[in-house]
């Protein structure tokens, strides 16, 4: 199957599982407040967000925003106020044909990963273009999710049989790789199910409620890692198995009521129909699901927790915590925040995605007190 089909089928499930928020062990730590600062969706420089797909903050405070749909970046200042586009559709210098992603180098450059040209494309952080690094492409998957560590080489998952990162010199020569790093937890991995039409097409998924916790590198040669049914997020260091420190208090896993369990199974069931064979099991869905729905370290190297929340709900919560695992703060921004998409906080202004009750997409800036 396609990866955009994978991608688009995987997110459905996602939506159909989104559950309530976690309760938190007692613990006293601060509850602060986010106000917004201001809000874009695209529209100010064109026309609306057709498919986000990342977003950076450059040093200057300034925002690119990807938009896969048109292979165009959208560019905000730190007011929010729009600034010319870079880039467009094709395979000429400076040209996108898939860019899913982009990433910001030490010397404030900035680079788009483009898997059909088979390069990243570097611009200036004015925006100008620079150069293109031609690289050996094995894969993609939704979005890059790239990032450069203290050494400031590039690191990137490799999309092929082994999980491995591979890290990448600002010359363009692959330097060596990363283990994918294996999150300490006694529970079993999420259940995959497989449904297939032989010759006409095929779509794995993983099972409803299972999904959750995440891997995310601070950038300074850790990882923060949880596993899909843990209940606590742990640091390792890159390719080591030692824990070095945990979140100091637990997202314990929410009870799934009959009724949605059922309704999402139905969905689920109902999606499948088109193909001749599943293996698709109803006994297999879990009644309970993650208090983690995803992780995020901002550029002050603070883990930020996502509570998972319901597909209703128009709030998001974060607890926040520094690199010992110990409280700093819980914030609940008043948006349906996508834990798909990056959040990016420096001091007390944080930048993410939301969803308005008409699904449109915007970039929110917020500041937090």
């Amino acid at each position: 199957m396609r990866h955009r089909e994978l991608s688009r089928f995987l997110a459905l499930v996602v939506a159909l599982t989104t559950p309530l928020v976690a309760p938190l062990h007692a613990q006293s730590f601060s509850a602060r407040t986010a106000t917004l600062v201001w809000q874009v969706d695209g529209a100010e420089s064109g026309e609306p967000f057709g498919d986000l797909r990342d977003f950076v903050l450059l040093p200057n405070g300034h925002v690119w925003a990807l938009d896969f749909k048109d292979q165009v970046i959208r560019r905000f200042d730190d007011a929010g106020r729009s600034l010319p586009t870079v880039g467009r559709k094709g395979s000429g210098p400076g040209e996108l044909r898939n860019a899913n992603g982009l990433a910001v180098a030490p010397d404030g450059t900035v680079w788009a990963n483009d898997p059909a040209n088979s390069r990243f494309t570097i611009r200036s952080g004015s925006g100008a273009y620079q150069r293109a690094l031609t690289v050996p492409i094995s894969g993609y998957g939704y979005r890059w999710g790239a990032w450069f560590d203290r050494s400031g080489e590039l690191v990137e998952l490799a999309i092929a049989r082994e999980a491995k990162y591979r890290r990448i010199t600002q010359a363009g020569a692959v330097a060596g790789s990363l283990e994918y790093p294996e999150c300490p937890s006694g529970a079993a991995p999420p259940l995959v199910f497989r449904a297939e039409t032989p010759g006409e097409g095929a779509t794995t998924g993983s099972y409803p409620f299972t999904t959750g916790g995440g891997v995310v590198a601070d950038r300074r040669g850790h990882f923060w890692c949880a596993a899909a049914r843990g209940t606590r997020v742990a640091r390792l260091a890159y390719g080591k198995r030692d824990t070095l420190a945990r979140t100091a208090i637990e997202f314990p896993a929410l009870t799934v009521s009959a009724a949605e369990r059922e309704e999402t199974i139905r969905q689920v069931e109902t999606r499948l129909a088109k193909y001749s064979t599943s293996t698709f099991d109803r006994s297999k869905v879990p009644t309970t699901r993650s208090g983690i729905a995803a992780l995020f370290v901002d550029l002050d190297g603070r883990l930020w927790v996502a509570h998972t929340r319901a597909e209703s709900a128009t709030s998001s919560a974060f607890t926040v915590f520094d690199e010992r695992g110990a409280v700093l703060f819980r914030v609940t921004f008043p948006a349906r925040v996508n834990s798909n998409l990056p959040l990016l906080a420096r001091g007390d202004d944080v930048i993410v995605a939301a969803t308005d009750a008409d699904d449109v997409v915007s970039l929110r800036k917020y500041r937090i007190r």
